[in-house]
Formats: structure tokens, C-alpha cells, sequence
């Protein structure tokens, strides 16, 4: 009886270790097992059984040849860039319930339960380019003014601003003759206010901070060599793209809480001109680590919106590669980083991988319209990683390849003028 007490123990014991989130990183007994079941039923993402690819488990020095390394080259893995300001109209449809078919968005259960609020949208341009930081608040209790969002103007003095609550006032913080002063509007619930400002500052600058912030959790094991590529490509391009520039560079990887013993919950490498030693810092990075779908992305992005960026009239991306969301007891975490991104003008161009399902959409397509960014979604053109996810549209944007994509944004955010989309060249 007491051996048959004991195995039962021991089985137990092992089960325990086997679903534990830092033993499932391993994974090189059995390769990749790709995550399934990932439907919209399940507001956590309700995937479990990520294991570690067998080219990731590195957490420091070059990853291993693999006898591959020439197919690691830039411009293959294929994407599609998305601007969901753009066609708002098609976004509300897929947060909210129409009232006359009874019929719910894709995204409306998500909507009523995490952070995120997009249900209204204002668009707010500035005379003669005009860098100002906007708030729109809700002056009805004089005594308690509440700003109900936040957002700064881009290269053409256009701010975008997203929000669900009620709202009568736009404050303008901008720069005259050199001091900081503010101009107050009355505010009517419209979608557009254009606004004249007494001899504005322009919005000018040639400083551009970079910060890349990348999930290295066993998941991203099936792309994280070509990632590599493309991004140490795309910081190669900004450079000759924009030789007066002063460009700073920042890298934040992340995994999990339970990663934080055996490798590391957070590795971040702060802004520099350096741009060599953190294209180092890039390629000594593998995938590892993880467990359960969720992952650290509130904290990581936490970290990133409180780094030392530049003044407030450089260009601030986060470029924020990753395949799966926050836990969902860090949604208040994550929506406060994002809400501070945007009152700093930081936009974020988040770049979905194979993985992500469409709760994990929903809220990373959230990240960059409150912000003023945009989603990037890779596409299964290429044939590179796992599935990936088609984001839910009403027209499929160009397929390009994920540098070119990255590097027109990344130009077009500095200079205000957005190059178009360049056909990657295989079949649609």
C-alpha cells in the first residue's frame, strides 16, 4: 500500500513540473508543438502547451550554427501593415453590438472586459505644423476635471485621440515665442477640429529614438533568427535613410514572471548612438522560456515608456514584436503604459507573430491606434514560422516584406510622409 502511496506521489509529483510554466521551455525531447484551440471562446487566450523550438534556449552569446545561417537573410518574411484610424468606421463595427440585428463584433466581448477604450475617435490638427501635446478633458465638475485622453501632434501637427467617456474641452500645450503656454476649445463631440494657435512652434526635429521591444519566450523560436535579420536590416536603412539624423537605439526583451529565476524576466539595453554594440546585443538574443500563453508584455512595456527618450520633438517608436498578450490581471498594468505612451508622443508599431489569436489582436491592434502607430501583422506568403493569424479587415492590405514595411514607417513617422507599400512579388 505505502509503494503504491508513493508512485502515486511521484506521478503527481512529475505532473506538477511537467505544466509548470519555467519547465516547459525544454521542449527539445519532442520539438515545436504548436499551440491549438485558438479560438475567441476564451478572454485569457486559453492556450497552453508552448514549448521551446529547438533553434531557441540561448540566453547569452551567439545562437549555435545551425548549418542554415545563409537563410537568415533580410526581406523574406512577409507582412501587411494596417492603420485602423483609417477606416474607423470598420473598427467600431468590430467592437461594439448593432442594435438592429443583435449582432457583436468579432472584438465586443473583448471591448466590454479589457482596458482598452476606442469606441470614440477625434482628430485634431494644428495651424502651420504645430507640435502640441493635447488632453481632452471633462470639465462638468469644475473642482475635478478629468482628462479623458491624451495624445501629441505628428510631423503635420495632426494628433488622433481615442477614448469612451463623455468630453467638452480641448486643452493645447504647446510652445510661443519660445515658453510653454496652453489654449483651451470647447469641445462638441465632433470627429474633427482643426485649431489656430497663436504663432505655434513647428513640430521639427531630427532626433529619432528607436526602441525595439521583443518577446524571446520559446514561442518565437520559429522566427526569431529571421526577426533578427529584418530588424538588424531595418536599423542598417534607417541609418543611410537619415544620415543628419541623430538616432538612438534601445532594445527590451522579455519573457515571463516565471522566467525571471533561470534566465530573466527583462533584458533591456538603454537608448544609445551606439548603434553597432546594440546590433551585437540583437544577434546574441534566442527564444526560450515561457509556459502558459500569456506572457510579461505589461511590464516590459511598463519599462519602455519610462526609459529617457529624447525631447519632445524627436520621432518616438516602440517597435513591439511578440505573439502573444498580457495575463490578464496586468490589463490595467499594460492600458496605463500605453495611455502614458501616447501623452509622450510615443507611437507603437506592433508587429504580430505566428501565435497570435484574435483576443491577442484585439488588444494589440488597441496598443497602436491609442497611440497613433500601427499594426503590422506577419502573413503565412512567405512560409516562414508557424501559422499566422489574418487580421480581421475589410480589404487586405499590400503583402510586403516586413523590412521594407518597418523601415517606410519608421521614415514616415520622422518625415510625415508615408511611402507607399511596395508588392512583395509572390501570389496573393
Amino acid at each position: 500500500m505505502k509503494i503504491r502511496v508513493l508512485i502515486l506521489f511521484f506521478v503527481l509529483t512529475l505532473a506538477f513540473f511537467v505544466v509548470g510554466c519555467g519547465s516547459m521551455k525544454d521542449g527539445y525531447d519532442g520539438g515545436y508543438s504548436e499551440p491549438v484551440g485558438y479560438g475567441i471562446g476564451d478572454i485569457e487566450g486559453g492556450l497552453a502547451g508552448k514549448t521551446t523550438p529547438p533553434d531557441g534556449g540561448v540566453d547569452s552569446g551567439e545562437l549555435p550554427d545551425d548549418g542554415n545561417q545563409n537563410k537568415y537573410v533580410p526581406g523574406q518574411i512577409t507582412s501587411c501593415a494596417l492603420f485602423d484610424k483609417d477606416y474607423f468606421d470598420f473598427w467600431k463595427s468590430l467592437i461594439t453590438q448593432n442594435q438592429e440585428n443583435n449582432q457583436s463584433g468579432l472584438f465586443f466581448k473583448y471591448y466590454s472586459s479589457a482596458s482598452f477604450k476606442t469606441l470614440k475617435h477625434l482628430k485634431i490638427t494644428l495651424n502651420d505644423k504645430a507640435y502640441g501635446s493635447i488632453q481632452l478633458i471633462n470639465k462638468v465638475d469644475e473642482q475635478k476635471p478629468v482628462v479623458v485622453s491624451s495624445a501629441v501632434t505628428d510631423r503635420n501637427g495632426v494628433a488622433n485621440l481615442f477614448y469612451d467617456s463623455d468630453a467638452n474641452y480641448v486643452r493645447v500645450n504647446y510652445t510661443k515665442d519660445g515658453n510653454a503656454t496652453s489654449q483651451e476649445f470647447e469641445y462638441h463631440g465632433e470627429e474633427e477640429l482643426n485649431l489656430s494657435l497663436d504663432n505655434p512652434q513647428a513640430n521639427v526635429s531630427n532626433k529619432i529614438d528607436v526602441l525595439f521591444v521583443v518577446d524571446t519566450t520559446g514561442s518565437m523560436g520559429d522566427e526569431i533568427r529571421y526577426l533578427k535579420a529584418e530588424i538588424e536590416n531595418v536599423i542598417e536603412q534607417v541609418q543611410l535613410d537619415n544620415e543628419q539624423a541623430i538616432i538612438r537605439l534601445g532594445l527590451i526583451f522579455y519573457r515571463d514572471t516565471c522566467d525571471a529565476q533561470e534566465t530573466y524576466l527583462m533584458r533591456t539595453f538603454d537608448f544609445t548612438t551606439d548603434i553597432e554594440a546594440q546590433k551585437r546585443n540583437l544577434m546574441q538574443q534566442g527564444a526560450s522560456g515561457g509556459g502558459d500563453y500569456e506572457e510579461a508584455v505589461a511590464t516590459a512595456l511598463e519599462e519602455a515608456v519610462n526609459m529617457e527618450w529624447s525631447d519632445q520633438y524627436a520621432t518616438k517608436l516602440i517597435v513591439h514584436v511578440a505573439d502573444a498578450p498580457s495575463h490578464k490581471s496586468d490589463y490595467g498594468k499594460w492600458n496605463n503604459a500605453v495611455q502614458t505612451a501616447a501623452s509622450k508622443g510615443i507611437r507603437i508599431i506592433t508587429v504580430a507573430s505566428s501565435g497570435v489569436n484574435h483576443l491577442c489582436e484585439y488588444l494589440f491592434r488597441s496598443q497602436s491606434l491609442i497611440t497613433d502607430g500601427c499594426y503590422v501583422y506577419i502573413t503565412n506568403d512567405s512560409g516562414i514560422g508557424n501559422s499566422h493569424l489574418e487580421a480581421t479587415v475589410q480589404e487586405r492590405p499590400v503583402v510586403e516584406f516586413l523590412n521594407k514595411a518597418l523601415i517606410r514607417l519608421i521614415n514616415g513617422y520622422h518625415t510625415g510622409e508615408f511611402a507607399e507599400p511596395v508588392y512583395y512579388g509572390g501570389q496573393n
